[in-house]
């Protein structure tokens, strides 16, 4: 399973999405990746892949573990400029969710997800081409229920 899980705004959800479906389909060795396009200090154009080695509550990457993800990655800077690494370190993963909405554009993948909050009137511009094949609401009961569905 290869998994995009988008956002229409920001802080809708998308993190939660990712850990309940870690959490729902426990047999499954999931590699969780952050991509944030931030640069956090880098240098222009310089980018960086980094693995999480505790699980927590602290940040995103943390809370993969902690939901029982095998692997959790955090891609920080240029994402466009770190896609070879990225696509190579995900070519070794046999299940994979990456949540970044603009990822679905860069990456080969079985479905995506975009997570939406009715409340959170501004949009986020990467989520206007974003096609989902499923659009659901962080909180929704049935989110495993419909991946398996689809799937």
């Amino acid at each position: 399973m290869r998994i995009i899980v988008g956002g229409e705004a920001r802080k809708v959800g998308k993190t939660t999405v990712v850990c309940r479906l870690i959490r729902g389909f426990p047999d499954i060795e999931w590699t969780a990746v952050k991509i944030s396009g931030h640069d956090h200090g880098l240098a222009p154009g310089a980018w960086s892949l980094t693995a999480e080695k505790h699980a927590g509550h602290a940040n995103d990457t943390q809370r993969y573990l902690a939901a029982g993800a095998a692997h959790a990655l955090w891609l920080s800077g240029d994402a466009e400029a770190a896609l070879p690494a990225l696509r190579e370190r995900l070519a070794r993963a046999p299940h994979w969710i990456v949540e970044s909405t603009r990822a679905a554009a860069w990456l080969e993948h079985d479905f995506s997800i975009l997570v939406t909050d009715a409340k959170n009137g501004e949009k986020k511009a990467s989520a206007q081409g974003f096609r989902a094949k499923i659009t659901i609401n962080a909180d929704d009961p049935h989110l495993v229920e419909r991946v398996i569905g689809y799937w």
